[in-house]
């Protein structure tokens, strides 16, 4: 239980830097989020709709990468959380 606590306040302070301090700035600093930011910028479609169809895709290549069990135990638990919290944090009135 303390891992996925763990997790989930790690998934918490990573979306609050993305979505108040990496975002709005437009920084570009690699992974999905900034290749979302980038394909949003051209294509004017919603960060987080971006963001959640590129980790889906990657979600699935690690499924058949890893095998069921690392994959359900480890990542589904940690992609969900900042799926979440990314979507809550983007429609903020504080941003």
């Amino acid at each position: 239980m303390k891992s996925y606590l763990k997790i989930l306040i790690g998934n918490v302070l990573l979306t609050g830097a993305y979505t108040f301090l990496t975002v709005p700035n437009n920084i570009i600093n690699g992974g999905v989020t900034s290749t979302s930011l980038l394909i949003s910028h051209y294509l004017n479609i919603d960060i987080g709709y971006i963001s959640t169809a590129i980790t889906l895709f990657l979600l699935l290549f690690g499924l058949i990468t890893l095998g069921k069990k690392i994959f359900l135990l480890n990542q589904l638990s940690a992609v969900f959380a900042m799926l979440f919290f990314l979507t809550y944090f983007i429609k903020s009135p504080f941003r």
